[in-house]
């Protein structure tokens, strides 16, 4: 009979819930309208309920010194507060197995005797009820009838109190002013079935009963968490539909569950997680001083939860303090060898730098791993070495070494990958040449197609690491093919015309052993090939490209669907003198043309191919072709191309232009060119600057340039000994004599 009244009751209060809400937020630093504004009808959540709008004012039970008795709770008048929370904090902490020093003791004190509920903290239904709401919530069952289901009292009191306040009162203190006037074994009882209610109901009315209510003694916090679990579970999108209301439900969230009402003992953590959550940087942080400061019992998950949001953070301290919460929880170390743990422990791994102390190098992150008694694996092992490796600590190498024969780890492909990468960053061939060796000896790594893309990225890239002992452009493509051809199927390299099958054996042409090759192993093998190739060849190369993908090639139609192998076939155009424009051109409308309807792909339900358009990194390589063949008015047209298509200059396409424009002395549309760069964000680097060196009147272009303060004196201190970054696209000054010989 109760419950039909309050559904009665209430149903309009429901109506304004749903409408009167999308008009108007205001936030906490609203304030009460002033005279002659135009009274609105508005939901209670919608007004600014000041943090202090009615001031906490301490009941007995507040002091810690009382002796009085404690109204409410059905506990017997001559028993004080004091007695009774210190004993039921002894009791809580002999059940939990917990020593409490004296500051922890104090601490949880205060938190207990703020609270509404003294012994026990909570009401005794409430966990049944709100397990009740939430699992028939998730299983999408009618609200009406989980009423029923609930344990409560008061029913009609609670009716009396929620059809007795005006929800559309204009003093956005005026729920909190109602609530206080209550008595506090009134509030004890009619706080839950108000707040269900409310939460069953009326969301953004239930946000705004947890603000009001946040008076004390308020309710304990695993109490108004869950409500709020619920809130963020079931209702957020609603309750933050714009900034201004989001704004405000993440202000009440962090006023209701600030870490200052948290207990040292029995903290409900799911809400300490939802703070830290939706709570800012500077909230985790405040949050993380206090579990610290109070020594506030955690639990795993809660200190594993910290350490990513600081290694998100890249907060190296702050993840490190997290990780040692750890060494708190009761039986810790055994979840130290659990997987999720130990690959957190690898995220923070790679935030690893080298700290010199006490004329020795050694890592900031791995020492604190070790001293909690993380077992070392092999992904972590791997970072720690490649770490060592890339952070010059070579008293790590050894170290890691050891742990992986000690542990019957050996290394793996990371491992390999690592040795590869660090080989290659000393411009060390020999070793290169050790490792390459060693992993031709094993199948499996031999196999490996992670591995052979790496190692046909280092070959390809021999050049640039060693030119003057590196290998020649035929030496290094035999090297890449025999790597190619161990580990994966060689009939697309035969299809494309890259090798013939008579330079293998029958059984070698034969073997379906081998994996079908990844897009990048592809392209860079065809990429090596291209370029010790005549023109001619590489027209025609790119024919049977073309051929094979409107066939529907399972290995070379994916590849239309990337800019990777185009770009591939318009650098080598690019690069020739002969035909530069003309074949550059030919690559563009090969990308802007539709695909014939044979162009399927068999194997994935005859699935249409997509062919890619030109993108950023294309339009500058054909930018690069036309600068090359002195053509600057192909700036300003190939930016209004790229515009058309909704793109625009990036970085490097910029550089490519200042050095066109430099190269053939032009200083006006050099500078203009310098400006709109940075117009459009992108700062000048050392190789814009390298450019500028080559404009002769170098005074008269500093005059057009703007923010000369920041340009004039990179451009006098000598930069055009500096060798500049290098970009993805080769730009050089135009000499004819100076390009390459012999390919055409």
């Amino acid at each position: 009979m109760y419950r039909t009244r309050i559904f009665r009751a209430l149903d309009p209060l429901n109506g304004m819930d749903q409408d009167s809400y999308r008009n108007q937020v205001i936030t906490f630093e609203d304030t009460k309208p002033s005279a002659g504004a135009q009274k609105t009808q508005i939901y209670p959540i919608e007004k600014a309920i000041p943090r202090n709008s009615v001031q906490k004012t301490k009941t007995p039970c507040s002091d810690v010194g009382s002796t009085q008795p404690c109204p409410g709770s059905g506990i017997p008048m001559k028993r004080t507060c004091e007695t009774i929370i210190n004993q039921a904090i002894t009791s809580t902490a002999r059940n939990t197995h917990r020593h409490l020093v004296r500051y922890q003791f104090s601490s949880e004190f205060a938190v207990r005797s703020e609270c509404l509920y003294i012994d026990p903290i909570l009401h005794p239904d409430w966990n049944e009820n709100f397990g009740v709401l939430f699992s028939h919530k998730v299983k999408g069952e009618n609200m009406a009838r989980v009423w029923d289901k609930l344990k409560l009292e008061r029913e009609e009191e609670a009716l009396e109190w929620l059809t007795g306040v005006d929800w559309t009162a204009e003093d956005p203190t005026h729920l909190s002013k109602q609530w206080s006037r209550l008595p506090r074994r009134q509030k004890e009882t009619l706080w839950p079935p108000i707040a269900l209610w409310l939460l069953l109901n009326s969301p953004r009315a239930a946000l705004a009963f947890l603000l009001a209510t946040d008076i004390l003694p308020s309710p304990p916090f695993s109490m108004v968490a869950k409500c709020f679990l619920y809130l963020d579970a079931f209702h957020y999108e609603e309750l933050t539909r714009d900034e201004r209301s989001k704004q405000y439900y993440h202000e009440a969230l962090h006023t209701c569950l600030d870490p200052e009402k948290w207990p040292v003992l029995k903290a409900y953590e799911r809400g300490i997680r939802l703070f830290l959550k939706r709570g800012t940087p500077e909230d985790v942080n405040e949050a993380l001083s206090t579990i610290i400061n109070r020594r506030i019992h955690i639990s795993f998950e809660t200190a594993t939860y910290l350490m990513d949001l600081f290694t998100k953070q890249r907060d190296i301290p702050r993840a490190l303090s997290s990780l040692n919460l750890i060494t708190d929880i009761r039986d810790y170390p055994q979840y130290l060898s659990d997987l999720r743990f130990q690959y957190r422990c690898c995220k923070l791994l790679t935030l690893d730098y080298v700290i010199e102390g006490n004329d020795e190098r050694h890592f900031r992150i791995l020492p604190e791993i070790l001293k909690i008694g993380v077992p070392l694996n092999q992904p972590m092992l791997n970072i720690i070495y490649r770490n060592a490796l890339k952070q010059n600590a070579p008293a790590s190498v050894p170290y890691v070494l050891h742990e992986m024969g000690e542990s019957g780890i050996p290394p793996d492909s990371y491992t390999y990958i690592s040795l590869l990468d660090d080989a290659v960053s000393r411009r060390d061939l020999q070793h290169l040449d050790v490792i390459i060796r060693e992993i031709s000896s094993q199948e499996t790594l031999r196999k490996n197609p992670f591995i052979t893309s790496k190692m046909l990225h280092v070959f390809y890239s021999l050049d640039r690491v060693n030119p003057d002992e590196g290998w020649g452009d035929t030496d290094v493509f035999g090297r890449m093919l025999k790597i190619y051809s161990a580990a994966h199927d060689i009939q697309p390299l035969v299809d494309l015309g890259v090798v013939r099958a008579d330079e293998f054996t029958l059984e070698e042409h034969e073997k379906s052993t081998n994996s079908p090759p990844s897009s990048h192993s592809l392209v860079i093998m065809i990429s090596a090939f291209l370029r010790i190739q005549s023109v001619r060849q590489i027209n025609n190369m790119f024919d049977r490209f073309l051929y094979l993908r409107d066939q529907g090639h399972e290995s070379f139609g994916p590849l239309a669907e990337s800019d990777y192998i185009f770009n591939v076939f318009l650098q080598e155009f690019a690069q020739r003198r002969s035909g530069r424009l003309k074949n550059c051109v030919r690559v563009l409308d090969t990308m802007l043309q539709p695909l014939p309807p044979t162009a399927i792909l068999r194997s994935q339900s005859n699935r249409q191919i997509k062919q890619v358009k030109p993108t950023v990194q294309t339009w500058t390589i054909l930018l690069t072709a036309f600068v090359r063949n002195r053509h600057p008015n192909a700036v300003d047209k190939i930016r209004v191309m790229m515009q058309e298509q909704g793109l625009k200059f990036n970085e490097v396409t910029w550089n490519v232009a200042v050095a066109g424009f430099s190269t053939m002395q032009m200083v006006d549309e050099t500078a203009n060119a310098v400006n709109t760069m940075m117009k459009e964000g992108w700062a000048p680097d050392d190789y814009t600057f390298n450019s500028m060196q080559w404009i002769h009147e170098r005074d008269r272009l500093l005059s057009l340039v703007d923010n000369k303060a920041s340009i004039g004196g990179r451009t006098q201190c000598g930069l055009a000994d500096d060798e500049g970054s290098e970009g993805p696209v080769e730009i050089e000054r135009h000499d004819e004599s100076c390009e390459s010989e012999g390919y055409d």
